[in-house]
């Protein structure tokens, strides 16, 4: 059986996660315009930088916040206001923009928690 992952692309069963990977990776290459990720992220705080990488490694609001001795009330201010600088109507949006922006820009992708470089610093 054949699924198809794209127009010109199919992927045959079983998928290994390092095909889904390839293909996601790409997928979210071409959908957004480099400019806009850069204004999306520009506008983010290094904080929100920090959350953010947090809750795309799937990291909870409570334990966000227990890492970074803050409330979880806090980190779902975080939340809202990243979705809102990114023009994102959720926090699946935005971690589909911040992996697309993350793998145009080398820099982020061996990016550890408070040690990153922002796009606005390139």
């Amino acid at each position: 059986m054949i699924v198809k992952a794209r127009p010109t692309d199919f992927l045959t069963k079983p998928i290994t996660a390092e095909a889904v990977d390839r293909i996601v990776t790409q997928r979210n290459r071409e959908q957004f315009e480099p400019d806009e990720l850069r204004k999306a992220f520009e506008r983010l705080t290094d904080r929100e930088r920090e959350v953010l990488e947090l809750v795309v490694a799937g990291a909870s609001s409570g334990k966000i916040g227990a890492k970074l001795a803050v409330s979880s009330k806090t980190i779902e201010a975080h939340r809202g206001r990243m979705s809102d600088k990114a023009r994102t109507d959720n926090i699946s949006d935005l971690t589909l923009k911040w992996r697309a922006w993350t793998s145009r820009n080398d820099r982020f992708n061996s990016c550890k928690v408070g040690n990153c470089v922002g796009p606005t610093s390139q």
